[in-house]
């Protein structure tokens, strides 16, 4: 099995600090999934990404035995690179993830007798994820809640759906997303993929979305993911545009993006990594690495970042790295500023 860190160009900000393979698009990431097959593979990485291997050597857990690394110059057959829109995926993948989902779940009359209602019978919440007065609707697919995660009250739960492991929802309705470890999310979620320890915990709405790790939406932060001329939607990444081939697709954020109280992100919108989006943003189609609302010579200083994700991360009890924080400081230094 072949593991490529090859992906479209516009979906840069979700893996400058990851390889696109560790991207859990389902209940798993493909490294994952290869894993549990018991296959032995190669870790497919170009030349210009080489720091891949470094990643593995300095985060937990290291790159198995299993993995071999293969490094090549050319670019991969298109039906390997990171879907440019996951979404499509998530019922595929979370049907064929669940073959490795061996943890023990609350049965239904359980969770019937917690006050939820239940539509369907996929629905698999672990047994010390607490529900309470929930709508859980497994009718187009599957419902997966893992260890610890608290949904409360009133939230409305539609398949295919998988909500990760200590992540909080609160008055929300979500449909067809994968929501990673410890995130805190709210409002209305759609189609989208929202990536460890974000928070998007109040109303607004987020559609068609692929969120990194680490990014914070202020309160009423919304994505429009629909033209008003329904025409196809282009992602406009550094000063090229991409076609998408969609009618609807919302935007992208990369890691540690952090937007502020009503916030109103346009039509495929690309924010990278480290943005901080102040109440009267400029509106652009592509926010640079560090920026502040894309204005022009603004940026995060350096070590203010450093302290203000420091602070952040430690309220989950997480610790920025060294690893990381040289990772963070070469990017910066790169000056990714097209």
């Amino acid at each position: 099995m072949k593991l490529y860190d090859l992906f479209y160009k516009p979906l840069t900000p979700l893996f400058r600090l990851k390889p696109a393979y560790t991207f859990r698009d389902g209940i798993y990431s493909p490294l994952q999934r290869s894993l549990f097959q018991g296959q032995d593979s190669e870790a497919i990485i170009y030349t210009e990404r080489r720091r891949e291997e470094d990643f593995f050597k300095n985060t937990s857990p290291s790159l198995p035995t299993s993995i071999k690394i293969m490094y090549v110059d050319s670019a991969a057959e298109e039906e390997h690179v990171f879907p440019i829109t996951p979404w499509n995926h998530f019922l595929e993948n979370i049907d064929r993830d669940l073959s490795f989902w061996k943890k023990p779940v609350q049965s239904l009359r359980s969770l019937k007798k917690k006050g939820n209602l239940l539509q369907g019978k996929s629905i698999y919440v672990h047994e010390s994820a607490q529900v309470f007065g929930a709508s859980l609707d497994a009718t187009d697919g599957p419902v997966v809640i893992d260890a610890e995660a608290k949904i409360s009250s009133f939230c409305h739960l539609k398949g295919p759906l998988y909500i990760g492991e200590k992540t909080q929802v609160d008055m929300a309705f979500l449909s067809n997303c994968v929501i990673g470890e410890n995130c805190r999310i709210g409002g209305e979620v759609a189609d989208s993929l929202i990536s460890n320890y974000t928070n998007k915990h109040h109303e607004g709405f987020v559609g068609h979305s692929i969120l990194g790790s680490w990014a914070n939406l202020g309160a009423l932060t919304t994505t429009s993911d629909l033209k008003n001329n329904y025409r196809p939607v282009k992602l406009l990444f550094q000063k090229q545009e991409f076609p998408t081939g969609e009618l609807k697709y919302g935007s992208i954020l990369g890691d540690f993006v952090k937007t502020s109280i009503g916030t109103m992100l346009n039509t495929g919108t690309v924010i990278d990594l480290g943005v901080l989006l102040p109440p009267k943003q400029e509106q652009k189609k592509y926010y640079p690495p560090f920026s502040w609302g894309g204005y022009p010579d603004e940026f995060y200083e350096l070590q203010k970042f450093f302290r203000d994700i420091e602070t952040m991360m430690q309220r989950r009890n997480q610790v920025l790295t060294a690893f990381l924080k040289d990772e963070l400081a070469k990017i910066y230094a790169l000056n990714f500023r097209a």
